[in-house]
């Protein structure tokens, strides 16, 4: 649910001036790009709005019409609507970044112990340094992704807005323990298709 008033989208070519505060329901991650309203601009005179969401005149304030009070400002839907726009957006790079994760032929490599449940990795203990090294010898599919290249692309296009990252790595049915890679900076970000 996000709560909008009328007030603040009122760009002049709205019916009325009164607050009428609205809730809006909506699954989708859009914010209202305006403030609420604190009774402190335009349409107020002494922490009080000058007109008001009634249908009769009360207190010397003009009342409206019903279709002036069911009137909504253009700016909220044309808000949602780009939200929507950007979502559907990201739905169709998933559908792109999907298709070509299932024609990449990934190559396997060997030396991925930190993401290989413990139980698949073979132990080895160097006795003169009295250290243990869990190291596995399955083979993992798993790709380093080059930048600039269509797979790279597609994972950017769905990737959060504000996420910078270097380097992306693919692992095909592999089950990760939790790990940290030795040169990250910042969060790792993962992203697992259906």
């Amino acid at each position: 649910m996000r709560v909008i008033d009328y007030c603040k989208y009122n760009d002049g070519d709205h019916p009325h001036k009164a607050r009428k505060r609205t809730c809006i329901w909506t699954n989708t991650a859009w914010t209202p790009a305006r403030a609420l309203c604190k009774k402190n601009f335009g349409f107020c005179e002494g922490n009080k709005h000058t007109d008001y969401a009634q249908m009769g005149p009360r207190n010397g304030r003009l009342g409206h019409s019903l279709g002036q009070l069911h009137a909504i400002p253009e700016a909220p839907p044309q808000e949602l609507c780009e939200a929507s726009a950007r979502i559907l957006e990201k739905w169709r790079g998933q559908d792109e970044l999907l298709q070509h994760l299932r024609s990449r032929k990934f190559t396997g490599t060997h030396l991925r112990a930190n993401i290989v449940p413990e139980s698949e990795r073979a132990v080895y203990t160097n006795p003169a340094k009295k250290t243990r090294l869990n190291v596995t010898r399955k083979r993992i599919d798993s790709y380093m992704i080059k930048p600039n290249t269509p797979l790279w692309e597609a994972i950017a296009r769905v990737a959060p807005e504000n996420a910078e990252f270097n380097a992306i790595c693919a692992n095909k049915n592999v089950k990760c323990e939790p790990h940290v890679d030795k040169n990250n900076k910042g969060n790792s970000g993962m992203f697992v298709p259906r």
